[in-house]
């Protein structure tokens, strides 16, 4: 639970010494943009919906209009490599490419519900988050994805790794707090989770406090 605090305020103080250096970028598209992954310094995606992905391979300069040819809402993106990637979104849609977004192969999800996250460990090993409590999981890239039932139905918006851990997100309230749910070694165990707890952050704290009821 400490790493825990300790990893997010680390991120909190890491956006908050850059953020007077961001500079604005131009896209080349009008259009909504929800996820985004760096591979390096200089090869970045970014998506948005009805299959749009946009790529840059000098650091944001210049950017490529690539389309994954499926017309779904995205909402996440992740690539292992700079070829290697996956983007997930509405009606449990996963598409994965593995010559830089050049092409995109649909793989069965086995579910319906919006996924709202992805993130691979490595070239095989995946998860998603998404509605209803969906946690899918792979373990050969995504030719098959098996439902992993963690017992709650929360509409997870967030997975991430921390070391072999898995961290789960769930907002509510106007995205003022969220629900945590965390698993150790990639398999949920109730004795570990953070089940029924919401946690607040504020500046460079992070404390726990009673789930609200309304």
């Amino acid at each position: 639970m400490k790493s825990l605090a300790a990893f997010l305020s680390f991120l909190l103080l890491t956006f908050s010494s850059i953020q007077s250096q961001w500079t604005t970028q131009n896209s080349g598209t009008n259009s909504y943009l929800f996820g985004v992954y760096a591979v390096n310094n200089n090869i970045v995606y970014a998506i948005g919906d009805h299959g749009l992905v946009l790529k840059t391979t000098d650091g944001g300069t210049n950017w490529d209009s690539l389309n994954t040819g499926f017309d779904e809402y995205q909402r996440s993106v992740f690539f292992v490599n700079q070829d290697t990637g996956w983007v997930v979104g509405s009606n449990g849609y996963i598409v994965k490419t593995i010559d830089g977004g050049g092409n995109w192969t649909k793989q069965i999800s086995g579910t319906t519900d919006y996924l709202r996250s992805v993130y691979f460990n490595d070239d095989n090993n995946g998860w998603i988050a998404g509605y209803n409590g969906v946690i899918l999981h792979t373990t050969d890239g995504g030719s098959s994805w098996a439902l992993q039932n963690i017992g709650v139905t929360s509409n997870f918006t967030s997975i991430y790794f921390v070391n072999n851990d898995y961290l789960l997100e769930s907002r509510g309230h106007g995205h003022q707090n969220m629900s945590l749910i965390g698993a150790k070694e990639g398999v949920y165990d109730p004795t570990e989770a953070l089940k029924d707890k919401m946690w607040s952050i504020s500046g460079l704290k992070l404390w726990n406090e009673p789930a609200h009821s309304d």
